[in-house]
């Protein structure tokens, strides 16, 4: 499949590899992790936006390997939905970091600010290319324009990127470093990667520099072992982070939670609060006084 080549250098492989990672996803949110709260459903909404990215970005350059007046309609509605689907995966992170960090009403207001005027003037750039031939255009003669350095999915990008970037930086005190660290670098990997294909001009890994961020995110603040046998929780796998905290100091209950990582179940709670105990200076019961428990 890689072995085929479409417009822009363009291989399939890349996106059907993105497909399988959400699938996966998918597969692991339901098994491993089943309380519905609103992170989860914002993760879930990530997974669902680039799957619906890389499905517009293999038929967009299918069609445009045969491109005719027939198709440019389809072309374009494509290439919409693939950038769209992409600058809103970017704000749903956005609203995900926002609610981590349980963000005050006043800062939501701002943030909301910052994120949906952009995003609807983006909007109307991208839909309206055809007319204000900024952008990709395609003239009367079937002929394809594309400037890779003055497109608007370039400058909503890193747009976003500063945003995420400067939420991180205001709300670095409520991640324990290591968390930090890990998401930092994931972003790191994902910028690299798509500097290096806007510098070869290639679209082929567009899509899946987003799983990046979704996979630090799921694995970090959505993760739980389960025994072979009974199917429960293990409890004695979380004795790292109780260290973790008690060497930091960090407001044990502002982590539990923040981060959002423990059911709401009584069963749970009574298990996983014996299971402090064996850690002096992190008292049990302040994981009990949040307002979620």
């Amino acid at each position: 499949m890689s072995d085929v080549l479409y417009y822009q250098n363009y291989a399939p492989a890349a996106d059907v590899s993105t497909l399988a990672i959400c699938m996966i996803y998918w597969l692991l949110l339901r098994s491993t992790y089943t309380i519905k709260q609103t992170n989860l459903t914002i993760l879930k909404t990530a997974t669902v936006l680039v799957s619906a990215a890389a499905v517009s970005n293999i038929f967009y350059h299918q069609f445009m390997e045969g491109l005719s007046y027939n198709n440019i309609v389809f072309v374009y509605l494509l290439g919409d939905i693939l950038y769209l689907s992409l600058a809103l995966t970017y704000i749903v992170f956005c609203l995900y970091v926002r609610n981590l960090v349980s963000m005050d009403k006043k800062h939501r207001k701002y943030l909301d600010f910052t994120l949906w005027p952009a995003f609807v003037i983006y909007t109307y750039l991208q839909i309206c290319s055809p007319f204000t031939k900024f952008g990709f255009h395609i003239d009367e003669n079937l002929h394809i324009h594309q400037n890779f350095y003055y497109d608007p999915f370039q400058f909503i990008y890193f747009y976003y990127s500063v945003v995420i970037i400067c939420l991180f930086s205001r709300y670095k005190k409520r991640f324990i470093n290591k968390m930090y660290l890990c998401i930092r670098n994931v972003m790191i990997v994902s910028f690299v990667v798509m500097a290096l294909q806007s510098y070869f001009h290639q679209t082929s890994y567009l899509c899946i520099t987003f799983t990046f961020p979704i996979m630090a995110v799921l694995f970090l603040f959505h993760y739980n072992s389960y025994t072979m046998t009974a199917g429960h929780w293990i409890f004695t796998h979380l004795t790292p982070t109780f260290r973790i905290l008690k060497t930091n100091r960090f407001p044990f209950s502002a982590f539990i939670w923040k981060a959002s990582i423990l059911p709401k179940c009584s069963h749970f709670q009574k298990n996983f609060i014996s299971s402090t105990r064996n850690f002096s200076g992190i008292p049990a019961a302040s994981a009990c006084r949040t307002k979620n428990w």
